[in-house]
């Protein structure tokens, strides 16, 4: 593990120090078998002639070395499950996907939506390229306007995952994207009362289409939070102690 994890962690292991060390007495051996949550093993240290009893071989001690640490193994289990779910949850590396719903005018193939159509893969083309994407909801038409999420044939997804808020906002609010925007009333009608959803996922992870579903569900039900949450209302990471971040309002949409 990396000296900078480690060091996060320390935090976290402190809190467990008591727990690390287990006192055994087992088959006439006492020893204190150190607990590294890092590597994840318990070290059974040599017993060495203090366990060697009168006439007893080598192969019996270490047999007696080896049920002592299966006993410390089993004792300390719940412990290491715990320490290792905090340590991780500090240390990992997080991103941001989105989930963004619209519902078109016209059917994709009617004229008044063909300007949408012609722009699409021009404005796919400007995320693909910007700093901070990762990844897009996409078909071999490289768009995502043939996977249907709803009932309504003209409701319409996207989906991506970008490196921090800031990488997506600076693209949909601070780019070519936004001249797009400007237009959506052209092509676009109102859709329910929420129709963009932001969470984070754990980097390399990607979002189903159900998944997001259920995170805009949940900002629509219970507002803005760790679940789910909004530009306006944004969110740290997983694993920060303060989970506020300031919101910048230059990412609110112009139409």
């Amino acid at each position: 593990m990396p000296r900078s994890a480690r060091r996060a962690c320390a935090e976290v292991t402190d809190g467990f120090r008591d727990q690390f060390r287990a006192p055994v007495a087992f088959f006439g051996v006492g020893a204190e078998f150190p607990f590294d949550p890092f590597g994840g093993r318990l070290r059974a240290p040599s017993l060495g002639n203090h366990g060697l009893g009168l006439g007893e071989s080598t192969q019996s001690v270490q047999l007696r070395q080896q049920q002592c640490r299966v006993f410390v193994d089993a004792r300390l289990a719940p412990a290491f499950v715990e320490v290792k779910r905090v340590c991780n949850h500090r240390v990992m590396k997080w991103q941001l996907a989105e989930l963004n719903i619209a519902r078109l005018r016209s059917p994709l193939e009617d004229p008044a939506t063909v300007q949408f159509v012609k722009a699409l893969d021009e404005i796919n083309a400007l995320a693909d390229d910007s700093p901070g994407f990762v990844w897009r909801l996409q078909t071999e038409d490289g768009n995502a306007t043939a996977i249907k999420a709803f009932d309504d044939e003209l409701v319409i997804t996207n989906m991506s995952v970008w490196e921090s808020v800031q990488a997506l906002g600076n693209y949909a609010y601070r780019s070519g994207h936004v001249a797009f925007l400007r237009r959506k009333r052209e092509w676009f009608d109102s859709y329910g009362s929420v129709h963009l959803v932001l969470w984070w996922v754990p980097a390399g992870a990607r979002p189903t289409v159900d998944e997001a579903l259920e995170r805009l569900a949940s900002l629509e039900a219970d507002g803005p939070s760790a679940t789910a949450f909004t530009f306006r209302s944004p969110v740290a990471p997983p694993g920060r102690a303060d989970t506020r971040v300031e919101r910048d309002d230059r990412h609110v949409c112009p139409a």
